[in-house]
């Protein structure tokens, strides 16, 4: 009888304890800032947005080095959740990657601009998703993700962009508002694309993900002059393609941002407090 209550008062212990630790993590994940990751993954682009317990994953590079970097960025043990992932455009080094987070990561929906990709690799997404039951979600501009004081507009594509081949131009280009911060996301736009947007939104952001790694063909002057970031992000990694181009460089210098790029810093996280 004395060790039957023994170890009935040792596992009573152990529960209390346990269960304070959850209440602890759910106390300080609560409490945590909201932040954004613009993930190291090489040619690519992959980005997380991070709000006190949600979490979106916008594309996921090429390959499945992004496990790796998820697992940097949510090291907790309850952090194998992802509400939404966002894909911006069905080419390979945005899209290569999700294959590996849906096999590892619950994820509660899947959203796309609707157009498919082409080749054995964006089938094997396609299968992942239907073997994954998940929910799919088409959205054009216009469209908006809200969590509590959270937005998140969706300004681009619309139906025109959509039905066009260059699936560049149609890539999802999102404005996130947060704390009065905003945080423009560009897929992989050009300048036809940067062009409509000007003429339709007020684009002032703080913090640009500069568009296409870096590409001579996107960041036009005018683009930049109006988004006017205090910070530009350039996600790209080793590539013939000569990314960053250094007009691209110059047009963010010229415009005061301070330019950080993932192939030089690794991933970046930024908080978006009220500071």
């Amino acid at each position: 009888m004395k060790l039957y209550k023994g170890f009935l008062l040792s596992t009573i212990i152990v529960l209390i304890v346990f269960n304070g630790w959850i209440w602890q993590q759910v106390y300080f994940q609560t409490l945590a800032e909201p932040a954004i990751y613009f993930l190291d993954i090489g040619q690519g682009d992959s980005q997380l947005i991070s709000f006190p317990s949600v979490k979106i994953l916008i594309d996921g590079g090429r390959d499945q080095r992004v496990l790796s970097e998820l697992d940097k960025a949510l090291p907790d043990f309850d952090d194998n959740i992802i509400d939404l992932v966002i894909l911006t455009h069905p080419d390979s080094d945005h899209f290569g990657g999700l294959i590996e987070v849906l096999k590892n990561y619950k994820v509660g929906a899947f959203i796309s601009n609707g157009q498919l990709g082409k080749g054995k690799k964006f089938k094997e997404l396609q299968k992942t998703l239907v073997n994954s039951n998940l929910r799919a979600i088409n959205i054009l501009a216009g469209d908006k993700i809200r969590y509590q004081d959270y937005l998140i507009r969706i300004i681009s594509p619309d139906p025109v962009a959509l039905n066009r081949d260059n699936k560049n131009e149609a890539s999802i280009v999102l404005l996130l508002e947060v704390n009065g911060n905003k945080v423009l996301l560009t897929g992989d736009i050009g300048f036809e694309t940067e062009n409509k947007l000007l003429q339709k939104y007020d684009l002032k952001s703080d913090i640009l993900k500069v568009a296409h790694h870096g590409s001579r063909f996107s960041s036009g002057r005018e683009f930049v002059e109006q988004v006017n970031p205090k910070i530009s992000i350039i996600e790209v990694g080793k590539n013939p393609y000569g990314h960053p181009h250094p007009q691209v460089l110059e047009t963010l210098a010229s415009a005061n941002s301070t330019i950080y790029r993932t192939d030089v810093d690794g991933t970046i996280k930024i908080i978006l407090d009220k500071k």
